[in-house]
């Protein structure tokens, strides 16, 4: 994955950076938060889409700090990956045995290569946080 480093208006480039990815992966290092130093770490973050349709950040893994750039490309490559297979899958239950959960939101990027069908079922019922029990 390739990370470009991007410069965010307003904010001093020694508290916090940021890099983009074309695919809607975002991984943000600051070590200040509303004026207060805390330790220096990064987040790794991915634009998705709700059922609604807005658009969201939401982050790639439960672990969300990380303290080096590379974990945070590992981890941004191990969830396109996942997605990656989810979007190869035939049917509700392939989704299943992916996830312990149905997710409530798509990353953007899988939009197009999604099964309409599929889509619309994760968007509906099946995708509220409902344990799958098979």
């Amino acid at each position: 994955m390739n990370f470009i480093r991007k410069k965010k208006r307003g904010f001093n480039q020694k508290v916090q950076q940021l890099w983009v990815n074309t695919d809607g992966y975002q991984i943000t290092w600051r070590k200040e938060a509303f004026g207060i130093s805390i330790p220096a770490s990064y987040h790794a973050c991915i634009k998705v889409v709700t059922p609604n349709g807005e658009e969201t950040l939401e982050f790639v893994s439960h672990k969300r700090l990380y303290k080096g750039f590379s974990a945070a490309v590992e981890d941004c490559e191990k969830h396109q990956q996942l997605w990656l297979e989810a979007t190869q899958c035939t049917g509700i239950q392939a989704l299943k045995r992916l996830f312990v959960y149905l997710p409530n939101s798509v990353p953007k990027w899988t939009l197009t290569q999604f099964n309409p069908e599929i889509l619309s079922l994760i968007n509906t019922k099946y995708g509220r946080n409902q344990k799958c029990l098979d």
